[in-house]
C-alpha cells in the first residue's frame, strides 16, 4: 500500500484471512484467553480486562441462616397448630353453683318491702337499656321514686334503683370458658367501692357518693351471691354520711333470701329469721 493510498474495503488480503483463521481456531480450543480471564468468564460476556468476580462467603452464610430461621418458624407454627387441634378436650366446666334463675327487676321486692326506704307515695317502674335474657346473662332493673309527690306530702326526696344480673356459663368450647359464678365475680371486681361484709353474700362493694352541694347524697351497694349480682343505687335527702350503710345492708340480705331461700340456713323472707328493715326518716 503506497503512501497516502487508502485500503480498498472491497478487497480482502489473503494474509489477513489466514491470520484471523488461526486466531479463531485458537480461541475455540481455549488456549488464547487472556491470562486474567478464564474461558467460562469470557463466555458469560464479561468484557476483556474486567476482573473476575467471586461470590462472597458472607452472603452465602446469611442466606443459609435466613433459610434456617424460616424453616424452624414454619416447623414451630405447624407443631403449635397440631397441638391445639390434637390436644385433649378442655375439662368440663364446674357449674354446680350456678343458679338457673333468680328474681328479676321489679319481681325482686314487694312495694311494702321498699316503703321503708322510699317514704310516702312512690312509683315503681321497670328500667330499660339492659340486655334482657341473653346467652351470657339475664338482667333487669326496677326503680322506686317519690320525686313526683315528696313536696306535696312533705317527705324527703328518695329514689332507689335495683339492678339484678344472673350470669350464665360460657359455651364449653369457648376460649377460657368460665362458669356463671366466675363471670359474676369478674363483674363485681369492676364495681367501685370496698367490702363491708354483707351477711350471706359471697362478696360486696359499697361506696358513698357526694352531692353537688357537698356532703353525702347517695350510696351504692353491689353484692355477689353465687352467679347473681345485685346493685342498689340509693338517694335519700334525709340521710347523711354513714347513714346509708345499714338500710342497704338489710335490703341486700333480703335480696339474697329472695334469690336463694336456703342461703345461710335462714328461713324465707317473712319468717322469724328474715332481716328486719330499718325505719328511716319520714315527713
Amino acid at each position: 500500500m503506497g503512501t497516502g493510498q487508502q485500503p480498498n474495503p472491497g478487497q480482502w488480503n489473503p494474509q489477513y484471512q489466514q491470520h484471523y483463521a488461526q486466531q479463531y481456531q485458537q480461541y475455540q480450543q481455549g488456549r488464547q484467553y487472556p491470562p486474567h480471564l478464564d474461558q467460562q468468564h469470557y463466555r458469560q460476556g464479561a468484557p476483556p480486562g474486567a476482573p473476575k468476580q467471586k461470590r462472597g462467603r458472607k452472603g452465602g452464610i446469611l442466606i443459609g441462616v435466613l433459610a434456617t430461621i424460616v424453616v424452624l418458624g414454619l416447623a414451630f407454627g405447624g407443631y403449635w397448630l397440631w397441638y391445639l387441634s390434637d390436644s385433649d378436650d378442655p375439662p368440663p366446666l364446674d357449674t354446680s353453683l350456678d343458679l338457673a334463675d333468680a328474681p328479676m327487676g321489679c319481681g325482686m321486692f314487694t312495694e311494702n318491702e321498699i316503703s321503708h326506704l322510699v317514704p310516702g307515695t312512690f312509683t315503681t317502674e321497670g328500667g330499660g337499656g339492659l340486655s334482657g335474657d341473653k346467652d351470657y346473662a339475664k338482667d333487669a332493673q326496677c326503680m322506686y321514686s317519690n320525686l313526683d309527690t315528696y313536696r306535696d306530702e312533705g317527705q324527703p326526696a328518695a329514689h332507689l334503683s335495683v339492678t339484678t344480673r344472673l350470669h350464665k356459663a360460657d359455651h364449653p368450647g369457648a376460649y377460657r370458658a368460665q362458669s356463671g359464678v366466675d363471670n359474676a365475680k369478674e363483674e363485681l371486681r369492676r364495681k367501685p367501692g370496698s367490702a363491708i361484709g354483707v351477711p350471706n353474700a359471697n362478696d360486696d362493694r359499697f361506696r358513698e357518693i357526694e352531692g353537688s352541694s357537698g356532703g353525702v347524697a347517695a350510696a351504692q351497694l353491689s353484692i355477689l351471691y353465687r352467679n347473681v349480682t345485685v346493685t342498689f343505687h340509693y338517694n335519700h335527702d334525709g340521710l347523711d354520711e354513714g347513714q346509708f350503710t345499714q338500710p342497704l345492708m338489710r335490703l341486700a340480705q333480703l335480696a339474697i333470701l329472695k334469690i336463694d331461700p336456703s342461703a345461710g340456713g335462714q328461713q324465707q323472707p317473712g319468717g322469724s329469721a328474715a332481716p328486719s328493715l330499718p325505719v328511716l326518716p319520714g315527713g
